[in-house]
């Protein structure tokens, strides 16, 4: 069985997502094999594009029906640019990972009720 490694497909690289818009999903061209087979995903995403620690792993993900598999990694801490990649296994042989990705996750930003300054308590306006 020969297979090729997956295609990146979502988000494009330089994506910005607010941190409000998470969970967010990876979509992945699903791979060219020759036969059939069960095939299965692996996503990674790091916030170094050498993967030496990972943000968040995905493992063991099913191939959709179709032409892409689409992969939700959890809620990743805000302010950051991640990078991404995926590999395929078929029939217990994982391949090569797919070329690598970046997105950005922007700041979560939190919004306090606001506190009167002026005029103080009983004060008069002229």
């Amino acid at each position: 069985m020969s297979f090729t490694a997956p295609v990146a497909q979502g988000p494009s690289t330089g994506t910005s997502y607010a941190f409000a818009q998470q969970p967010i999903t990876l979509t992945i061209v699903n791979v060219a094999r020759s036969g059939r087979a069960s095939v299965t995903y692996e996503v990674q995403v790091s916030g170094l594009d050498t993967f030496a620690t990972l943000a968040a792993s995905v493992t063991g993900v099913a191939e959709a029906a179709g032409a892409t598999t689409a992969v939700t990694v959890p809620a990743l801490p805000g302010g950051r640019t991640y990078f991404w990649r995926s590999r395929a296994t078929v029939d217990g042989a994982a391949g090569a990972f797919s070329d690598i990705r970046s997105f950005a996750v922007r700041a979560q930003v939190t919004i306090q009720a606001p506190v009167v300054l002026s005029p103080v308590d009983q004060g008069r306006v002229f």
